[in-house]
């Protein structure tokens, strides 16, 4: 669970600088914010559209097209699919509760 509480940290403080660069991360780093970022949004519907807002602060001045090409990228699944695992296995109010601190903060 502190894992998972670090990596929402940290994504509340990057998000505001990736707003002004197009695509700023790898592909496999896109897939593990877009992992975290789309869990919270299953589990904690009420406060989906905040999610989805990071989402596109995240995925900066990118095109659809370069969003699109960084997704079918190995590292992007594997990453996202790393993480989703991960955070599946977390106690569902600790994740709520996680995953509206990160939202708040973002």
């Amino acid at each position: 669970m502190r894992a998972f509480q670090l990596a929402c940290l940290g994504l509340a403080m990057v998000l505001p600088q990736l707003a002004l660069a197009e695509l700023p991360m790898s592909p496999e780093a896109l897939g593990q914010v877009e992992g975290v970022l789309s869990f919270c949004g299953r589990v904690d519907p009420g406060t989906k559209p905040r999610y989805e807002q990071q989402a596109q602060m995240v995925r900066g001045g990118a095109t659809s097209e370069e969003i699109d090409a960084a997704r079918k990228v190995d590292g992007y699944r594997q990453a996202y699919d790393g993480v989703s695992e991960q955070l599946s296995k977390l106690d569902p109010a600790a994740a709520i509760k996680t995953c509206r601190q990160a939202a708040r903060s973002g």
